[in-house]
């Protein structure tokens, strides 16, 4: 039995718990959640850039401004999120950390949605190409589904500083939004693609394998998505389809890389050829279309991509082929920027697989580019 000196000290006690209880959830209401936008040290002049970028869009605000690092844990680049008056998601850019770099300081636009960097109580980097991580617990970073140690992060990805120049005179110049997007020249049916992403063969049943992923045969899978998604008739037997209606992924891509998987890989068609190969075998063996495939010889040529975006077809490309890491998209639209800031700077508008956003990417960003012009008929 507890007499009333006990129940006085319980209470006592109890009192003395909420109260420890309540300063702790006011400490974490007042105290400010970590944020790696706060080691920004040029902060004002990433924010003036891209104000600017944006200044001929009504009523679009900036929703946060991130850093990425590399590797070593230097800055970067940044990622700039932006909403519309409504608040709604308007796109975001990735800007180049060297505010001198003649490339043009903008690396990467997407419009619609925002970038999967935008927390600014995560930490972000670059790590090659296309590919970027996010810090877990510990060392970890995490890639898509993926996790890895920053260890072997740095063993496998060729990582290095695009620019080490300071970051105190300023952008050369303001590129804006609108300089980029009112040129492009566009695939045919690139308003009705839906792309397929890495993530939604692998919720069907198609896994990764290892790090590297399955980018060469979702960009395959793309290339039919593309045709399936303009709602012509003629094409509507490209894809394979459920019980209900719906597109079985696993199945269609089953049918496509079935044959074709080099010796090492569980499901992925990493290179031009062997995409080349297993698109033209589907299209002759399942479908009554014809299927046109030429891969360019060179590296990097401009010209051909802009030119055959131009006259109807969309491009297989791989970026980075002498890298570990080579990345394969799907180009549906190009650029050349042709108003008074940055003229010349080169875009190709892609669907990279990781999300089903299409992305617009700067040329002058990415080396050692391989291309095959596709047209399904």
């Amino acid at each position: 039995m507890i007499n009333n000196s006990g129940k006085l000290t319980i209470k006592v006690f109890a009192c003395l718990l909420a109260c420890i209880l309540l300063l702790l959830i006011a400490v974490l209401i007042v105290a400010p959640a970590k944020s790696y936008a706060d080691t920004i040290d040029n902060y004002s002049q990433i924010e003036e850039y891209a104000k600017s970028f944006v200044s001929r869009e009504n009523g679009i605000e900036i929703n946060s401004i991130v850093p990425i690092y590399d590797l070593n844990n230097n800055i970067i680049r940044y990622c700039v999120n932006y909403i519309d008056q409504n608040g709604n998601d308007f796109g975001y850019v990735i800007l180049n950390k060297c505010l001198s770099d003649g490339r043009g300081a903008v690396i990467e636009l997407s419009l619609g949605s925002q970038s999967d960097m935008s927390s600014k109580s995560k930490k972000y980097y670059w790590l090659d190409g296309l590919e970027y991580g996010v810090k877990t617990n510990g060392a970890n970073i995490m890639i898509n589904d993926k996790t890895i140690a920053l260890s072997q992060a740095k063993r496998t990805y060729k990582n290095c500083l695009e620019c080490d120049a300071e970051d105190n005179n300023g952008y050369v110049d303001t590129l804006y939004v609108d300089e980029i997007t009112r040129d492009l020249v566009l695939a045919d049916y690139w308003y009705t693609f839906e792309p397929i992403t890495q993530m939604q063969l692998v919720n069907a049943g198609l896994r990764f394998g290892d790090y590297k992923g399955i980018c060469g045969l979702t960009t395959a899978m793309n290339v039919l998505k593309y045709y399936y998604d303009s709602g012509l008739s003629k094409y509507s037997n490209l894809m394979l389809l459920g019980a209900f209606g719906n597109i079985d992924l696993a199945s269609t891509a089953q049918r496509l890389y079935t044959g074709f998987v080099p010796s090492g890989s569980m499901y992925n068609l990493p290179k031009n050829t062997i995409r080349k190969n297993a698109l033209k075998h589907y299209i002759n063996t399942y479908t009554s279309l014809s299927i046109s495939i030429s891969r360019y010889l060179g590296i990097q040529f401009w010209n051909y991509f802009y030119n055959d975006i131009a006259n109807g077809y969309i491009i297989d490309v791989r970026y980075d082929i002498n890298s570990e890491m080579a990345h394969a998209v799907l180009c549906v639209g190009a650029v050349e920027v042709s108003g008074e800031h940055y003229a010349g700077t080169r875009y190709l508008l892609v669907a990279d697989t990781s999300n089903s956003n299409l992305r617009l990417l700067n040329f002058g960003y990415y080396s050692q580019l391989q291309g095959m012009k596709i047209k399904v008929y």
